[in-house]
């Protein structure tokens, strides 16, 4: 996951931008907290740590943010679908 700090003014810009790489399954803005200034949230899924930060710089590169962190993964959880009134 890449966290940005974009401005307010670019959110939405940024926010669609950012939603069109084909490496990004997962684009949602957030509110921020004084010591978690990221408004930006992207789930990148790629297939090396080395892939993920090259996904990453080309969207600061698009976007002109700069101001960003990459989150790893440590484990995965077993994906089930929602069962609804079974």
């Amino acid at each position: 996951m890449a966290v940005w700090k974009v401005p307010t003014d670019r959110s939405t810009e940024v926010g669609y931008l950012m939603a069109q790489s084909k490496w990004v399954t997962h684009c949602y803005e957030r509110p921020t907290f004084p010591d978690w200034p990221y408004t930006h949230f992207t789930m990148i899924h790629a297939t090396s740590r080395d892939q993920c930060e090259k996904v990453a710089h080309e969207i600061s590169n698009q976007t002109g943010i700069s101001d960003y962190q990459l989150l790893y993964s440590t484990r995965e959880y077993k994906k089930t679908r929602v069962r609804y009134l079974v």
